[in-house]
């Protein structure tokens, strides 16, 4: 199959798996309401150590479109997001 006849999900599982010899068992997806509550511990796990910002349920589920997961064996274990705030500006989240 061809780059441009994948679907996006799929360009990404290839990047994740290509990346530094990791062999990628994972998938990649949009997320869906069901994956907030693992997102928000995810996040507030980081932002307690000081990488990021804390998010509350109510942000993450208003922003949901904007974020993709990395489940492995059935378990929400990364996620991430671009939220596109202007024409040049974003915030990765």
């Amino acid at each position: 199959m061809k780059v441009e006849q994948l679907t996006d999900t799929q360009k990404l599982h290839a990047v994740a798996s290509e990346s530094n010899g990791y062999t990628f068992d994972g998938l990649i997806r949009r997320a869906r309401t069901a994956d907030v509550l693992a997102m928000q511990k995810i996040v507030n796990q980081f932002a307690d150590e000081g990488a990021m910002l804390h998010r509350s349920l109510s942000e993450l589920y208003e922003n949901i479109r904007d974020f993709h997961v990395v489940e492995e064996a059935g378990a929400v274990v990364g996620c991430s997001a671009l939220h596109v705030n202007w024409k040049d500006l974003a915030e990765l989240r």
